[in-house]
């Protein structure tokens, strides 16, 4: 609460500061984000994207109308190719309000999108990753991923900030894809996208990035101790690799000023997975809270303290998890089982 006091205001001056500057609206939600305010970073994000395209209209010399907003001159599904950044964080507060459907469809226009250039490739590659991990639908097809070419950002990592980006593209979409052929059982699969990791990360590490190399390691980590959980059974090895991603989660610089990085964090899952494998509900719980302090209201680490806490018979608190958790998914999609749920256990108890 303190924290929030005391930056809010600055950052609501911020986004007003350059009115007509698109991505002076939108840097505020970097410390809402921090906090955990979708609903007061929403309504900014969405006029930087109207700023943004707008800029865009004015710039390629089509007549606009004085007051236009780019939604009033384009329709949504064109302006959404614009402004990739704005929009991933978009499709991440959607999921964040259990609004998949929304978020499916807003992934769709922008992954439809024409990739005439390394900047779509990532953008896409990020909001794909993301589609595959936050719904849990691991037996879903997704849209197949595009390929990333850029020569530079093989041999000159650490002067591009385009291959920064990048090289986290790519890592999320091996973590996502090795996550999914996990839960499908598919170990090759598995494997294959596990070893491009280590590979990233050691580009990385040859060119200085050394925090890069650790966070792709780390993501290496997280398929590894997934598939020895789900795949193999062998809880002590699927502790060692989840506890070493949550050692180096903790040791990196915090990632909570903007979507999770990367897209499945590596306390959510191993928190998870104490609950499936071991029932270990005291350290998930741990486990969970921990997470939260880095991602505030991140709905499924609430959604996961509840359900250690109710594992461990701790009622009262896993009731007011609960509650928090519908608070957040309040107007999340009506066929989600989630919510019903929680609201059965808080009418149990």
């Amino acid at each position: 609460a303190a924290a929030r006091v005391a930056k809010e205001p600055f950052a609501d001056e911020y986004a007003v500061a350059a009115p007509d500057v698109a991505h002076a609206y939108h840097m505020p939600c970097h410390i809402y984000f921090r906090l955990g305010l979708w609903e007061v970073c929403a309504p900014m994000n969405h006029r930087a994207e109207d700023v943004f395209d707008l800029e865009r209209l004015i710039r390629s010399g089509l007549p606009t109308r004085a007051g236009a907003t780019a939604r009033s001159v384009v329709p949504v599904h064109r302006m959404v190719y614009y402004d990739g950044h704005s929009v991933e964080w978009d499709l991440y507060m959607l999921y964040q309000h259990g609004q998949y459907a929304a978020a499916a469809e807003l992934c769709m226009y922008y992954t439809g999108a024409a990739a005439d250039s390394v900047f779509l490739d990532i953008r896409q590659n990020l909001m794909l990753a993301r589609r595959v991990v936050e719904p849990r639908a691991w037996d879903r097809e997704h849209t197949p991923f595009p390929e990333i070419e850029c020569a530079e950002c093989c041999e000159y990592a650490h002067k591009s900030g385009m291959a920064f980006w990048a090289t986290q593209a790519m890592a999320a979409r091996h973590l996502a894809l090795g996550l999914q052929a996990v839960e499908r059982n598919e170990t090759s699969e598995a494997m294959h996208h596990r070893s491009r990791l280590p590979a990233l990360a050691g580009n990385a590490r040859a060119q200085g990035e050394v925090m890069l190399a650790e966070e792709f390691a780390m993501q290496a980590l997280m398929v590894e101790g997934a598939h020895r959980g789900l795949v193999e059974g062998d809880a002590v090895l699927m502790k060692r690799a989840l506890e070493n991603a949550t050692f180096v989660q903790d040791a990196i610089a915090p990632q909570g000023y903007g979507p999770t990085r990367p897209v499945k964090p590596p306390k959510e899952l191993y928190g998870e997975l104490l609950l499936r494998v071991l029932r270990d509900c005291e350290t998930a719980e741990k486990v969970f809270a921990s997470n939260l302090d880095e991602y505030a209201n991140r709905a499924l680490s609430v959604l996961g303290l509840a359900r250690a806490q109710a594992a461990c018979g701790r009622s009262s608190a896993a009731v007011v998890s609960y509650s928090h958790f519908l608070a957040l998914w309040e107007e999340a999609d009506p066929d989600r089982p989630e919510p019903e749920e929680a609201r059965d256990y808080i009418a149990a108890h």
